[in-house]
């Protein structure tokens, strides 16, 4: 494992924790679909290729989706944290592509 792992480890185990205090439930489960198919590829297990935007934009637009979505719905502090981290990981990862 490398430290480059260690965000996206981060958002699984706060989408994860995002599904279990977050009454809605659609938001933290793009986030956590988003956030575990980002790690499986992060570690090698699977291979996406998309072909306009790649895989890292649209795996990383579905967790700011999920993260922004579930912070909006969550009024718990534990909640909006993980939500917080959640989106922060998936922009890095859209704005990494770009810049």
């Amino acid at each position: 494992m490398h430290v480059n792992n260690l965000p996206t480890l981060v958002a699984l185990a706060a989408s994860v924790l995002l599904v279990l205090k977050v009454p809605a439930r659609l938001f933290p489960v793009i986030a956590l679909g988003a956030s575990a198919i980002d790690a499986l590829r992060a570690f090698g297990i699977v291979s996406f290729k998309v072909p306009v935007i790649g895989a890292a934009v649209l795996f990383g637009a579905a967790m700011v989706v999920g993260g922004v979505g579930s912070w909006i719905k969550s009024s718990n502090k534990v909640a909006v944290t993980a939500a917080v981290v959640v989106a922060f990981v998936g922009l890095m990862r859209v704005l990494a592509h770009y810049l």
